[in-house]
């Protein structure tokens, strides 16, 4: 049985841009660029979320959302967890995080593309409170297809 570690959630600093870009390489499409990550740290519009282990101080897993300025809605774009901790409630405390930053913006929705192919990240979704309103033929890289899931924020629709 696994044990959950202890872990704090916060916004990433460039001192993450290393680690960060370590944890990409756990995966095989859709990466994240070390230049990107730059860009989205220092913008107004994106926030990059992390879990810090709080003994070791490496990051578990991060959240990348943008939020455009003066919109009520918000696009979560990327959710990375390192598999060692999977399940472990990391990725429901970072779109937690998420959701109650976007909700401080003035958000009431919140949209994220998943792919098709992906039972374990759609079943999260739903868990979360998301529900599918899209397909999205050819959507990734490798041609895989996708699914826009959506979420409204308001009255109390937060993850519990």
């Amino acid at each position: 049985m696994k044990t959950v570690p202890e872990f704090i959630i916060r916004l990433a600093a460039h001192s993450d841009l290393d680690q960060l870009v370590s944890l990409e390489r756990l995966f095989s499409y859709d990466r994240v660029s070390r230049r990107s990550f730059r860009r989205m740290i220092s913008s107004r519009t994106a926030e990059v979320w992390v879990a810090e282990s709080g003994s070791e101080r490496r990051l578990l897993g991060n959240f990348i959302l943008f939020t455009r300025k003066g919109s009520t809605v918000s696009r979560f774009y990327s959710l990375m967890i390192d598999p060692s901790v999977r399940r472990l409630g990391v990725g429901k405390a970072l779109f937690a995080a998420a959701e109650e930053s976007v909700i401080n913006r003035g958000c009431t929705r919140v949209s994220c593309e998943v792919r098709r192919d992906n039972a374990p990240s759609r079943a999260m979704l739903a868990r979360f409170g998301y529900t599918e309103a899209g397909n999205l033929p050819a959507y990734y890289d490798d041609g895989a297809d996708g699914i826009r899931m959506v979420k409204n924020l308001v009255n109390g629709g937060r993850i519990a």
